[in-house]
């Protein structure tokens, strides 16, 4: 069910100097997360609870955010 929550896009940086996984809404510039990639398991819990925030973002300013992950 996650998957349909947030918009999703690989980043065009190049992944040698950006490995971070990052949530935002790009209309408000407000970045929930920013993770390095491939995740373990403090980030995977960062995530989390930042996920839990950015739903609620969604909801209050019917906002939609994208989810950007480096190209490998």
């Amino acid at each position: 069910m996650r998957e349909n929550l947030f918009d999703t896009g690989e980043s065009s940086l190049d992944p040698e100097t950006n490995s971070k996984q990052t949530l935002y809404c790009p209309i408000h510039r407000i970045t929930f997360y920013e993770v390095d990639y491939p995740l373990n398991e403090t980030d995977r819990l960062k995530k989390k609870a930042a996920e839990s925030v950015a739903i609620d973002h969604m909801g209050w300013y019917g906002c939609r955010l994208i989810e950007l992950t480096p190209k490998h």
